[in-house]
């Protein structure tokens, strides 16, 4: 029997197909072009790779998601499964499976992109008492993804994260972006739950999206006015934005690595966020939080996927310190 989660995660699982190879350039020689290239195939979607990251840094991590009965899905489960995350409240429903394919071949890091959705629930569209038990004996419920499917929106979500708030739990939230055309700003599919959450996570477009502001302060004041005790603003290789409702600013700085040594950028936010989310649950400073998380994404960027390369809790807390405080 797996162990009673610390962090249990709401949100969609898919199946990552990375091709990395070298095509040509010119429409004409590429409609033409065989050619060989090095595949992987990652268990991904917005809550897997925060789970796998999650995991290989020591939290134990159960997830609430649905998936099909197909090839594809039994991987995810048997991959999930293998790095010990409790995939007890996994649902199985008739549909297709959600698969992302990165189309490597062009020099860049995360596009050409394809795939296709997944045509059953991304994760559960109730919750039982028994559902609501088992987030109440974690530490933190954390819900992936949320608009990705605005077809999912709706006010049952907030009763999930009330329940986990009257429960004790600390309650973070990554919404990430709608995956079919929504006008901005999409806030108005998070004002209910907003305010049960204690930690928000975006990235820098998805903040203006959300709140319709350009300037990124003004967004993440708007986000704090909200409900949220921290927001943080994710901005790759510019690093992050780090905001508290106590007023504490902290702009930080990337962790750098050489970019010829980089696989790809797939799943680099979510290695933050399991960096992160980590440092909440040990209450950390907000400043080495996000310094443990920058590690943390940036080792996940030497391995195909968001979590091939992830490291254990002592190679980030190692590369953080010699990177972040070593003075020689």
């Amino acid at each position: 029997m797996a162990a009673q989660p610390d962090i249990v995660i709401i949100g969609p699982l898919n199946v990552d197909i990375i091709t990395v190879g070298d095509a040509p350039r010119e429409p004409d020689e590429l409609t033409r072009w065989m050619g060989l290239s090095k595949v992987s195939i990652n268990a991904a979607g917005s809550a897997g790779y925060v789970l796998m990251d999650l995991q290989k840094l020591g939290v134990n991590c159960g997830i609430m998601s649905v998936l099909s009965s197909d090839p594809m899905s039994a991987f995810l489960l048997r991959t999930l499964q293998d790095a010990g995350v409790d995939t007890s409240r996994i649902r199985t429903e008739p549909g297709d499976p959600g698969i992302a394919i990165y189309m490597l071949l062009f020099g860049d890091k995360k596009r050409p992109l394809t795939g296709q959705l997944a045509t059953h629930a991304p994760w559960p569209d109730s919750f039982s008492d028994d559902d609501l038990a088992y987030i109440a004996g974690a530490r933190l419920l954390h819900v992936a993804g949320y608009l990705h499917y605005p077809r999912m929106w709706g006010n049952y979500m907030t009763g999930v994260l009330k329940h986990a708030k009257h429960a004790g739990l600390l309650v973070s939230l990554d919404p990430q972006f709608p995956l079919s055309p929504v006008e901005t700003p999409w806030m108005t599919a998070l004002e209910d739950m907003i305010g049960y959450v204690d930690v928000f996570l975006s990235d820098e477009d998805e903040a203006r999206s959300i709140t319709a502001l350009d300037d990124l302060d003004d967004a993440a004041q708007s986000l704090l006015d909200a409900g949220p005790d921290v927001v943080v603003i994710k901005r790759g290789a510019q690093g992050s934005l780090i905001f508290a409702a106590d007023g504490t600013r902290i702009e930080q700085s990337p962790y750098i690595i050489e970019a010829n040594e980089m696989s790809d950028s797939i799943g680099a936010g979510d290695a933050y966020d399991a960096g992160f989310l980590f440092g909440v649950l040990k209450n950390w400073s907000l400043e080495r939080a996000a310094q443990f998380a920058s590690t943390v994404a940036a080792l996940s960027l030497y391995g195909s996927g968001g979590a091939e390369t992830a490291p254990d809790y002592e190679t980030a807390e190692h590369a953080r310190i010699v990177y972040y405080e070593w003075d020689g």
